[in-house]
This record gives structure tokens, C-alpha cells and sequence, in this order.
């Protein structure tokens, strides 16, 4: 009999303590440095900044990662900077997490610019919808780690079949897991030298094939409340905050559409950049963030 008790304890109790287990692991640095998938250290560098005093601070989705780079920003408008973006989930689900956190650890900066493509506002931001093809791995991730209860609650309530999701994704990283943390260091020296911009395939460029531009008309209103409320929240006596949209493929958008479309919404006036400068249709290569940071540049230029 007591046998049988201890053989049904563990039947049951083991599942539950990896289920924990799959819960807690997130929850610890640890995690980031050994997980070999490529989002968790970048999520990670954005939280680790402190005593910084910078111009301007970049937050937006994985177009702002792989596009906007500091330096060069600096070497045209003469502004310091700070790229926080991030995968398109942890925009979308947890939007002001970095950024507060950024915030309660450094110097305000003079400028805070939510840097995004055309595409993400329309599909992604405004629809903040939770489905099977919703990317939302590393805003779970973000929230277990650096939120609270609250928005721990909030998430696992707008996706509640993730609950039972995430350990499954936990438990299949497990045997690709680099216990000597190689890659983590690598990539964590690699973005504090560049301020946090990471580019998107510097060993193997590609340009963007001949395609047609993805829908992204007309705007939801919600994206427009969320601008306002974007604004409304950072923007104080010494510093604004600004929507600014990186650029589309030309010729394969009709920027005069895109024009009308964020004609009061956007501070900066939509633009093209060529095709060659393109990875796909919402990611720049290596030599595009370099001529898009710029083109960013000359923008901030006036805010100075």
C-alpha cells in the first residue's frame, strides 16, 4: 500500500514540478544567458542597461532592432542614442515594459521615438490579437522575468491556451541549451558596443525579391489610440516622444498611399529605401541600417 501511495505521488507530482520548473526557469537570468534561441539575450540586453544618460531612446519592433543603429544617428544629428526594440510580441503584448524599466534606471532622455514599419501598425499593434499565428514566445518570456503579477495575469488572460503552451516550448529548448553561455556573451558584448542594434544577417546578405507590398490599409483606429496614448504617456517638459516609420521597399510600395495614411499620425513623412538595402519586406540588412540611421539622423537633426 504504501508502495502504491509513493508510486502515484510521483505519477503525479512529477509532472506538476516540471511544469513549474518550465515556469521558474524563465523567470531567472540564467535562462537567458544558456537559451540558444535568438531573441532571449536581445530581451534581455534591453533590461540591463542602468546609469545611462542618452539623447534619444529607439523602441519599436525588430525593424527598429535591425535598422536603426545609434552611431551612426550620432554621427549625422550629433544625438546620442539607445536602441530598445524588440521582437513584435513584446511590442504588441507588453509595449511599455523596456521602456519604463529603461526609465526608472537612466537619465530621461531628451527624445523617446517609437520606430515601427507600416505593416506593424496596421496588422500587429492594432489588432493585438492572441492566435496561432500570433508570434508571443518572448512577450511571455518578458512578462515571467521582468512584469509582475498584473501583467503576468493580463497576458496569460488575453492567451489563455498559452499557459499550457509556453512549458512545451520551454521543454523542447531544453536540449539546446548552451550551458557555457559562448553565444550569449558574444552577442551581449556585441550590442552594448552598438547600443543595442543588432543587424539581421551580416555573414549572408540577400535582397529583397520582386514581391507585392503587403496589405496595410486602411489604419485601425485603435493604432491611432495607441499613438495618443504613447505620446500622452512619455511626453513631458524635457522630453517628447515621437512616431517615427521606417522605411518601405521601392518600388514596390505606393508611398503616396502610405502618405495619406499616417498624414497627422506620423512626426516624420513616410520614405522608400532601394530594394537592395532590404532583407525582406519589413527588415533591413547590415547596409541598410546604415543608410536608414541617416536618413534617422537628418530627421532628429531639428530636435536638437
Amino acid at each position: 500500500m504504501q508502495s502504491h501511495t509513493r508510486y502515484m505521488l510521483i505519477t503525479v507530482f512529477s509532472p506538476l514540478a516540471f511544469l513549474l520548473f518550465c515556469f521558474l526557469l524563465p523567470m531567472t537570468h540564467y535562462h537567458a544567458k544558456i537559451s540558444n534561441y535568438y531573441w532571449d539575450p536581445i530581451v534581455e540586453q534591453r533590461f540591463l542597461e542602468a546609469g545611462e544618460k542618452k539623447d534619444v531612446v529607439f523602441v519599436g519592433d525588430s525593424s527598429t532592432v535591425h535598422g536603426i543603429r545609434p552611431v551612426d544617428v550620432e554621427k549625422v544629428s550629433g544625438l546620442s542614442g539607445q536602441n530598445l526594440g524588440m521582437p513584435v510580441d513584446s511590442l504588441v503584448f507588453t509595449p511599455f515594459l523596456a521602456l519604463d524599466h529603461y526609465l526608472a534606471n537612466n537619465a530621461a532622455p531628451r527624445l523617446i521615438v517609437l520606430n515601427i514599419t507600416p505593416w506593424t501598425a496596421n496588422v500587429t499593434l492594432a489588432t493585438k490579437g492572441c492566435d496561432v499565428g500570433t508570434p508571443w514566445y518572448s512577450s511571455a518570456v518578458t512578462v515571467l522575468r521582468y512584469g509582475n503579477f498584473q501583467e503576468f495575469k493580463k497576458f496569460f488572460l488575453k492567451c489563455p491556451e498559452k499557459l499550457f503552451h509556453f512549458p512545451m516550448v520551454i521543454a523542447k529548448q531544453v536540449a539546446s541549451f548552451d550551458p557555457r553561455a559562448l553565444s550569449y556573451v558574444n552577442l551581449m558584448k556585441f550590442m552594448n558596443s552598438e547600443a543595442g542594434y543588432v543587424p539581421f544577417d551580416r555573414n549572408n546578405p540577400q535582397s529583397l525579391s520582386d514581391r507585392t507590398c503587403s496589405p496595410y490599409l486602411p489604419l485601425e483606429p485603435t493604432f491611432t489610440s495607441f499613438v495618443r496614448e504613447f505620446k500622452q504617456r512619455y511626453d513631458t517638459a524635457t522630453t517628447k516622444a515621437l512616431l517615427y516609420l521606417n522605411p518601405a521597399p521601392v518600388p514596390l510600395c505606393d508611398l503616396n498611399e502610405l502618405k495619406k495614411s499616417f498624414e497627422g499620425i506620423a512626426d516624420n513623412v513616410p520614405y522608400g529605401l532601394d530594394n537592395r538595402y532590404f532583407v525582406n519586406l519589413r527588415h533591413l540588412g547590415d547596409e541598410g541600417a546604415l543608410a536608414n540611421s541617416k536618413v534617422v539622423g537628418e530627421f532628429l537633426k531639428k530636435y536638437r
